[in-house]
């Protein structure tokens, strides 16, 4: 036979193992209505679009299945179906189901392709996992309130570097600014000085958000069995591992090596992540330069991920909302004054929380999200079984505009968790069934906390010490779609100049 007969007859034998495995795996899910067409062809096709229009297919099925569940065929998931829960009722079930029905663990790994984006580290992370939880949840948590005016001085610095308060208008795209405002002010509580304001070991850490992100959507692309060649192909996390690792050797190991001679509670001892690392890790496995350098690694990225984007969001829509300047300038003068700053202070800023809120609701930063992979047959309140093996998640954008949940909701109103009630239970920090941008659950971002507090201090010295407008031609929206998720435009920019009439603060 020729190499083009053999090539053929593999290529058919490879075609046809496929239709027979998407026959399977299609007839577990038929009773489940899809979105699009769900053939083995046009299902392929439509999966492909999904990585391009995934916010248009989510929210058809919104309308459609509103207090059900839908399917859309995907290229991320390895049967090519993801399952979506509809509606806050739907939601709370997906909420109660336990780690060993519904698991978000498993869902993660598969979403991400970790397995595959950090190469040969993946089962290392796999066994960090639940310490990076722990030191989220709590020294992490515990530790940004009693340290506040640290990352104040931070925020302060880190603006003046990156947007020089100069009398006139200076033109900024603002998106690459806020990733080394956020990676400087973190790391300020992560790592200390005087490595936060090491440009390059900063840099590390914003390719590392950039490259886990795209590395990811181009091996959610490839067919299953190119993704472990992918990993090595397309993505340069696992070199961001290597120089997290290599500039953390000599700290990481004289920690190691204190703790080995005085034990865990020794005179001196930092407060930082390497510190709460060996905390909380009882693992002798873990306890090592290349996990720790991993979860630091992580932790960072997790941080300057969330929140740079949801910082150049809610500024690009206070830009473009001049009406709610002063307001908000008003709030922050009147807290910073009586109370100074502090976490407190934060918590008294409703006004700004609101605004914050509302801008995430109004824009959507992801169609779905709360992602979870089926370990058995799960049967929901209306008699639907989500078959073992499935990856479900929950419709997010489209409850944002659903006049069922808020009142005028296709209308931006920065002060509606403000008004009526405690506006502390509207928070954006407060957890509820039909906003789900930190998730739900025992399974929500332990890092909330940090996260929005350090977007309200940024925006809060940015409104005190700034004038900020649109160019008045070529002005580009801060974030976009791109297929399920609202990413950030590095383009888009901002007029800046040092705010007029009244003193830095």
């Amino acid at each position: 036979m020729t190499f083009a007969a053999i090539a053929g007859t593999a290529l058919a034998t490879w075609i046809a193992y496929q239709w027979v495995l998407f026959t399977i795996t299609e007839r577990k899910v038929r009773h489940i209505p899809t979105v699009g067409p769900d053939g083995f062809i046009s299902s392929y096709i439509a999966a492909w679009k999904y990585m391009f229009s995934g916010k248009d297919a989510i929210h058809e099925g919104y309308e459609k299945y509103r207090g059900s569940v839908f399917k859309v065929p995907t290229l991320s998931t390895a049967n090519r179906w993801l399952i979506v829960a509809s509606g806050p009722n739907m939601i709370e079930e997906i909420r109660k189901a336990t780690e060993d029905e519904l698991s978000q663990h498993d869902a993660s790994f598969e979403s991400f392709q970790r397995d595959y984006i950090l190469r040969d580290k993946g089962p290392m992370l796999r066994n960090m996992g639940h310490n990076i939880v722990r030191v989220v949840r709590g020294p992490l948590t515990k530790s940004f309130p009693l340290r506040f005016e640290e990352l104040k001085e931070e925020i302060g610095l880190s603006l003046g570097a990156n947007i020089p308060p100069t009398e006139e208008w200076s033109t900024v795209p603002f998106y690459p600014k806020a990733l080394s405002i956020v990676a400087q002010t973190s790391n300020r509580l992560f790592v200390g000085l005087p490595l936060c304001r090491d440009s390059d070991y900063c840099q590390i850490h914003k390719d590392t958000t950039i490259a886990f992100f795209t590395g990811t959507q181009s091996l959610n692309m490839l067919p299953a069995f190119l993704r472990p060649f992918g990993g090595r192909l397309f993505t340069k996390v696992h070199r961001s591992h290597e120089e997290t690792a290599k500039r953390l050797a000599s700290v990481i190991r004289e920690r190691l090596e204190m703790e080995k001679t005085h034990g865990k509670d020794w005179e001196g001892k930092p407060d930082d992540l390497i510190s709460w690392f060996l905390d909380v890790t009882s693992e002798e496995e873990n306890k090592t330069l290349e996990s720790l350098a991993l979860g630091i690694m992580f932790i960072n990225m997790a941080a300057i991920h969330t929140t740079s984007l949801t910082l150049t969001l809610c500024l690009f829509e206070l830009v473009s909302r001049q009406e709610y300047m002063e307001p908000l300038r008003a709030e922050v003068e009147e807290v910073v004054e009586e109370h100074g700053w502090s976490k407190e202070s934060m918590t008294r800023m409703q006004k700004l929380d609101s605004f914050m809120k509302e801008s995430v609701r109004f824009a959507g930063v992801a169609a779905a999200f709360v992602e979870r992979q089926s370990k058995t047959d799960y049967k929901l309140s209306d008699g639907t079984v989500i078959p073992k093996g499935f990856r479900v998640t929950a419709a997010a954008s489209p409850m944002n505009s659903d006049s069922e949940l808020y009142e005028d909701a296709k209308t931006f109103d920065g002060f509606r968790f403000a008004q009526g009630g405690d506006p502390r239970s509207q928070s954006l920090v407060t957890l509820s069934r039909d906003f789900l941008l930190f998730g739900i659950g025992r399974n929500a971002c332990p890092g909330r906390f940090f996260a929005v507090n350090e977007v309200k201090a940024i925006l809060a010295n940015i409104l005190l010490n700034y004038d900020m407008e649109l160019p008045k031609e070529g002005a580009q929206e801060g974030t976009k779609w791109v297929g399920p998720f609202r990413v950030p435009n590095p383009k888009a920019e901002i007029l800046f100049r040092k705010r007029q009439g009244r003193p830095t603060v």
